[in-house]
C-alpha cells in the first residue's frame, strides 16, 4: 500500500484509517508512507499498529517527524515485529543518539536486512 505524501492530519482521522486498514490487512507487505508530513503522535500510533502486524516486510517513514516517545516505540516496533526486512527512515530528525537507542532494537531482531537512513542503506552485522 503506497500513501506517498499522503498528508495525513490527526490520528481520529486519516491516521485511524490507515491504522485501522493496516491492522485488518494481514496479507499486506509494504506500507509507505514517506512524504506525508506526518506528525510525531501519528508516527507513533501507526508504529503500535507495526508491532502487532504479522505479514509487513517494508515499511516506509522517510521525511516524517520523529519525537523521542516515536523513538521508543520504534525500538519496541522493531524488537516485535518478526516479518519488517526493510525500515525507510531517512530524514525523519533521527539524531545519533537516537540511532543508538534504536541499535538496541536492531540486536534484538533477526528479520531486519536494511534500514533507510537519509539516503543511504546501513546494514546490521
Amino acid at each position: 500500500l503506497e500513501l506517498f505524501v499522503c498528508l495525513v492530519t490527526s490520528v481520529g482521522c486519516g491516521a485511524n484509517s490507515v491504522a485501522e486498514a493496516f491492522k485488518l490487512n494481514q496479507n499486506l507487505m509494504t506500507l509507505d508512507l514517506s512524504y506525508s508530513r506526518l506528525k510525531p503522535e501519528i508516527v507513533l500510533f501507526l508504529l503500535e499498529v507495526l508491532s502487532d502486524h504479522q505479514t509487513i516486510e517494508r515499511f516506509l517513514l522517510t521525511s516524517n517527524k520523529f519525537d523521542s516517545i516515536s523513538v521508543v516505540a520504534l525500538q519496541k516496533a522493531i524488537i516485535a515485529t518478526k516479518t519488517l526486512t526493510y525500515l525507510g527512515i531517512g530524514s525523519c530528525g533521527i539524531d545519533d543518539d537516537t540511532l543508538t537507542l534504536l541499535c538496541g532494537g536492531l540486536k534484538l531482531n533477526n528479520s531486519l536486512k536494511g534500514i533507510g537512513l537519509k539516503g543511504q542503506i546501513c546494514f546490521p552485522p
